[in-house]
């Protein structure tokens, strides 16, 4: 891969106790006005990482059910645009690995790379961004992935040190655990890709399932198969993160994502 992407990172002897109950202290009041992703941040900040973005990541098609990022809101409408996620490394990784994986778009990147992989790190250093380390957890007992990525500015990826990415591994298990779903009405810095990655068939289905409509008489209507229609609509609930129908129907409904 040229150098880009890499591995395991390095282990560095700090004091995990001691850092680990630093960082959970600093959690320890209610998450009102999303101060637990401002003190995430803040956090990110303190040992180095001046980017940070955690995601959460559908088990069920690969499909990212919300960011919250650090990054300009002209990169993140980007990012959305050119629907760089399908062709985001650090999200793919998650879904065979939980090593830690680095994209560093300072050096030169090799040629055999994906086409769709150069334009995505073309545009993180024309943006000023540099190197990310993402590291990801995947918990058999939970519908998502989640991954917590730590980045550099263009320039910087030499200053990142061994100390460095021992704190961060200890504040992305905590911050994996701590920062929830956002809420979009108060979140800073929230990315719903959710729109984007709905289907027109999934969108079709979900219409006519908040018309009243059964599976049987929607595979009628569409000449489609029931488990068709059923698989269409587990689908759809997955990418939006949805743990029924009736909460997949009401965020639909919340965002127009379906049409009458």
């Amino acid at each position: 891969m040229g150098g880009n992407l890499k591995g395991p990172a390095l282990q560095y002897n700090i004091d995990i106790n001691d850092f680990c109950l630093s960082v959970l202290d600093r959690f320890l009041q209610p998450n009102e006005n999303d101060n637990h992703w401002l003190t995430a941040v803040k956090l990110a900040a303190e040992i180095g990482y001046p980017v940070l973005n955690l995601a959460a990541v559908s088990k069920y098609d690969g499909a990212p059910l919300w960011v919250r990022t650090t990054m300009s809101e002209a990169w993140a409408d980007l990012y959305l645009s050119k629907q760089y996620f399908r062709f985001d490394p650090l999200l793919s990784h998650m879904q065979f690995s939980n090593e830690q994986i680095v994209l560093d778009c300072d050096v030169k990147p090799s040629a055999d790379l994906d086409p769709e992989l150069l334009k995505l790190m073309d545009d993180v250093k024309r943006f000023g961004y540099g190197r990310f380390r993402g590291i990801p957890f995947n918990w058999p007992t939970q519908s998502v992935f989640r991954i917590a990525i730590f980045g550099l500015m263009a320039g910087d990826s030499h200053k990142e040190t061994p100390e460095m990415i021992a704190k961060a591994r200890v504040l992305a298990e905590i911050f994996a655990t701590r920062i929830a779903a956002p809420d979009a009405k108060i979140s800073n810095g929230f990315i719903w890709p959710r729109k984007t990655v709905l289907t027109d068939r999934e969108s079709e289905l979900l219409s006519y399932l908040a018309v009243g409509l059964k599976n049987d008489r929607i595979a009628e209507r569409c000449g489609l198969a029931e488990v068709t229609v059923r698989k269409h609509l587990l689908s759809a609930r997955q990418k939006l993160g949805a743990t029924t129908r009736e909460q997949a129907l009401a965020i639909a409904l919340q965002n127009g994502l379906i049409k009458f």
